[in-house]
């Protein structure tokens, strides 16, 4: 250990000539981390192969959510907090804090209680931010739900959790009441416009404020905040318990390994909001680090004008987007002058993908990221100089351990099997689904359903999941819920559905579909495709088309041999 300390020390005294290159740079900053980590390795992963963070743990106030975000409203109330382009208005965090107060008063006068669900439906606006606070004050729990879900899923989440209170953007008021259409526990429906039967978002922005109060009794560690929808391989959504500490734990570990500069730093937020990424890594990230958050409802064409016109310094990253950039000429014509530092997260990044976006844009220091909506979310980051290939190491307070998927053992690094985490950013389980919950938490761990393993220096991979889930453009698509529509339709006699890997989107559905004898010839791949999208969501439609075979490959007991569908893929 002596040498290896003694090479580390000169490394980080070695002088490089003036004229380095950015790379020549990057490499030696590299070199010297990875030499600084593997000297601390030894702490890091003890002799039962368990992973521990190189962080130093951080005190974590025990506040409710609402009170540590309106102290930050409060801190850095001089400063710009939100820029709506649609709308084209600027909101400094002093105002973003008044237009709290109003709304959280109003709620209150509606009279939204302590541990009450309401479900937010819409697309990113100032208005969801402003709304999100205001529904923690009040002590009860925000509950987003995808614009893109059909009438069967807003009935199916509603169900779920219980809201008493129903958010939605006006283009959504169809679907919405569609899908409330035989619920009695919503008693109010507010609309970010205006529609029939709805009470307008702006009425509450009028309140006087006086009957602003925040819950006295919330027990950090027991309440929740959120109440988030995580699908499964069964098909059916189910909504995650993260409590306020999970949250303020988690928006604090991130802000270690991915601090903000307050006042200077300028986020786009084009990520949905509804998503956890969006949700905590977006909204709660800026609210704490006291940065200026840019919306814009979703991501289009327009992306990089914005990001230029309001000169974006810390840019998040899905891999489509990633990719969208590489392939956008007026990257290479106009750069990203602004853009100081790169994360990347939602599913993982090929080395040779971060080396072309590198290359494309010139950003040298792009971090990926690990997390899922149970962990609130983020488990491991990269920080930079990249470590191509990997999601990084430990935020604080986090352990992992990867097992052997069929005996448990925990295995040891460079070995992969199901990576397991604990912290207090895992959830508390799964709403109203004990025997979810029980199947991912045991033993004080959860079990996430993805395949990675660790290296020498802690450094987490991701490989593979478990779990069977589709990612569409980062989006969360459970191949048994298509499996089981297929199986509705009057000619499919067995149906097994997979993602296949697209460079833009991730991965695209398609269907292995077997069809029942005597089928009419106007029975072809085509009309089964039609027949699934015409039910779903746009980000669940069978972009990767439908294959007719003879027979679904299965094991002994019945379950589908999903490995054997894409090793024989055509």
């Amino acid at each position: 250990m002596a040498s290896s300390l003694q090479s580390v020390r000169r490394l980080g005294t070695r002088i490089l000539p003036k004229n380095s290159s950015p790379l020549e740079k990057h490499v030696m900053k590299r070199s010297f981390s990875r030499g600084v980590s593997l000297c601390r390795a030894a702490r890091l992963i003890t002799s039962d192969n368990h992973v521990h963070s190189p962080c130093e743990p951080m005190l974590v106030p025990r506040v409710s959510l609402g009170q540590h975000l309106m102290g930050c409203l409060e801190k850095y109330k001089d400063l710009e907090a939100l820029v709506d382009i649609p709308t084209e208005r600027r909101m400094s965090f002093s105002q973003l804090r008044d237009a709290v107060i109003r709304v959280t008063s109003a709620l209150n006068k509606l009279g939204i209680k302590k541990g009450e669900v309401v479900s937010l439906c819409s697309l990113n606006c100032l208005e969801y931010v402003v709304l999100c606070v205001a529904v923690l004050n009040v002590g009860a729990v925000v509950s987003p739900i995808n614009p893109a879900s059909t009438p069967e899923d807003i009935a199916r989440q509603m169900k779920i959790c219980g809201a008493v209170a129903m958010v939605s953007g006006p283009q959504f008021i169809p679907m919405v009441n569609a899908g409330l259409s035989n619920n009695t526990n919503v008693k109010t429906k507010i609309v970010l416009g205006s529609s029939d039967g709805w009470l307008p978002f702006s009425s509450l922005m009028e309140d006087d404020g006086q009957a602003f109060s925040q819950p006295q009794d919330v027990d950090p560690e027991k309440d929740l905040a959120f109440l988030p929808y995580s699908s499964g391989t069964t098909g059916f959504p189910k909504s995650v318990m993260l409590t306020h500490a999970n949250v303020l734990t988690n928006l604090i570990q991130f802000a270690q390994v991915f601090p903000p500069e307050a006042g200077v730093d300028r986020v786009l937020g084009y990520l949905p909001f509804f998503h956890a990424y969006g949700l905590n890594g977006k909204i709660l990230y800026t609210l704490n680090g006291g940065t200026s958050l840019t919306i814009i409802p979703k991501f289009d064409e327009n992306f990089l004008q914005t990001m230029h016109k309001e000169k974006i310094t810390i840019l998040h990253l899905v891999p489509p987007v990633c990719v969208y950039m590489i392939k956008n000429p007026s990257i290479k014509k106009h750069g990203l002058p602004f853009v100081k530092r790169v994360v990347s997260a939602a599913a993982s990044l090929t080395k040779d993908t971060i080396l072309e976006f590198e290359k494309v844009t010139g950003l040298t220091e792009l971090g990926q990221g690990y997390g899922l909506t149970e962990t609130s979310p983020v488990v491991t980051f990269d920080a930079p100089p990249t470590n191509y290939g990997s999601t990084g190491q430990l935020v604080f307070d986090t352990t992992i351990k990867v097992i052997d998927l069929k005996t448990g053992e925990c295995l040891s690094a460079g070995q992969d099997g199901e990576i397991c985490v604990k912290g207090p950013q895992v959830m508390a389980g799964y709403y109203g689904n004990p025997a979810a919950t029980a199947d991912a938490l045991r033993g004080g761990w959860f079990h996430t359903g993805d395949v990675g393993h660790y290296d020498e220096e802690g450094y987490l991979y991701i490989t593979d999941r478990v779990k069977e889930l589709i990612k569409y453009k980062a989006q969360q698509v459970a191949p048994a819920e298509l499996e089981g529509l297929l199986l509705t339709h009057p000619w499919v006699q067995d149906a097994a559905v997979i993602g296949v890997p697209d460079p833009e989107a991730g991965e695209l559905p398609r269907a292995y579909v077997v069809i029942k004898p005597g089928a009419t010839s106007d029975v072809t791949p085509e009309a089964v495709t039609s027949f699934v999208n015409g039910k779903v969501a746009s980000y669940k439609k069978l972009r990767g088309g439908v294959h007719f075979i003879k027979q679904i490959p299965k094991s002994p007991s019945g379950k589908i041999l999903k490995r054997e569908l894409r090793e024989s893929r055509s």
